[in-house]
């Protein structure tokens, strides 16, 4: 009979030790996810790779012609800007000036980033000159919006 509620007793014990590491193994893998910030997703998709002119805009003007050359390719805090000119040097610095990672400075330019995923960068920035292209009617100043794809 002794043998028995050792038995048992040891059984109940085993089945308890089995029941509470069961439990810590699942509930320390349900902890909570750290999510990346902003600045950090956002920065990752500008400097995956190049960016081509898909469509450009200002003051519902269709400048894509005057831009068709433009490549934007950024690295770690610079960018490069071939066929950019005007508007965007050839090259320089960047970096986000808000929190939300909705803004750059590039260079002189202030940019505001409306959507970028891993095939597509639109944003818009203000142009004060009157420079875009020639005429008085396509050259006044106003914001212009960029379509680029990868």
């Amino acid at each position: 009979m002794n043998r028995k509620k050792v038995s048992m007793k040891f059984m109940v014990s085993m089945f308890s030790t089995l029941f509470i590491l069961t439990a810590l193994l699942l509930f320390s893998g349900c902890s909570e996810k750290t999510t990346e910030p902003e600045s950090e997703r956002v920065k990752k998709l500008l400097i995956a790779g190049e960016w081509s002119v898909q469509n450009v805009n200002g003051n519902a003007i269709d400048l894509t012609s005057v831009y068709k050359n433009l490549k934007l390719t950024f690295k770690d805090g610079t960018f490069t800007s071939p066929g950019g000119e005007p508007i965007w040097p050839s090259s320089g610095s960047w970096s986000f000036t808000d929190t939300n990672a909705k803004k750059i400075s590039a260079g002189n330019l202030e940019i505001t980033i409306i959507e970028v995923t891993d095939k597509k960068f639109s944003y818009s920035l203000p142009w004060t000159k009157t420079t875009v292209t020639g005429g008085r009617i396509e050259s006044i100043p106003g914001d212009i919006t960029f379509v680029m794809a990868r």
